[in-house]
């Protein structure tokens, strides 16, 4: 009796040893909060980007069908996207009229982020549109094979009506 006691309590002692190995081999692989998970760092290119409206479901491209758009994430934390549509006027002397659209066909901004689980914060520092400066803009992604996905969380739209959609990237890793 008192050998299967002292060995239960051995056994015990074993299983509690072991659990706090696992746990903290757990902790020490996995990134740290804001630590740039392995896979997401890297040089992308644009695909696809599509604007959805959350209550209809109804999507719409953005910037045209085959948009260009690089994506730059290092694993320092910085990160530095364009987004423009094809075929944008290419003349030195731009109407008003051109002007707009050409500010209307892109997206630019560069800033530092951090990741927690499945999203990405970037906190911006430079922007195409002033109101971004200084602003923290949140995405979901994901990882399958080579294409990152991103999804901004729902939002009301100017550009939409005022409806709430949310917008829908995918990329194509370039290195």
């Amino acid at each position: 009796m008192r050998f299967r006691s002292q060995l239960q309590r051995q056994l015990t002692l074993a299983l509690r040893r072991l659990g706090l190995a696992l746990r903290s081999l757990r902790l020490a692989l996995a990134p740290a909060v804001g630590e740039v998970p392995a896979g997401l760092a890297g040089v992308w290119r644009l695909k696809t980007f599509v604007s959805e409206d959350v209550q209809s479901g109804e999507r719409k491209t953005v910037l045209g069908h085959r948009p260009n758009g690089r994506l730059v994430l290092t694993s320092s934390g910085q990160v530095l996207a364009i987004l423009t549509a094809r075929k944008r006027a290419a003349t030195a002397l731009l109407t008003d009229a051109d002007r707009i659209t050409a500010y209307d066909s892109i997206i630019a901004y560069s800033g530092t982020y951090h990741v927690e689980g499945t999203i990405f914060t970037t906190t911006v520092d430079i922007a195409w549109n002033e109101g971004w400066v200084g602003t923290n803009q949140v995405r979901h992604y994901r990882i399958e094979g080579s294409t990152l996905y991103i999804e901004t969380p729902p939002t009301p739209s100017a550009d939409h009506g005022g409806r709430t959609v949310r917008f829908l990237l995918s990329w194509k890793r370039e290195s």
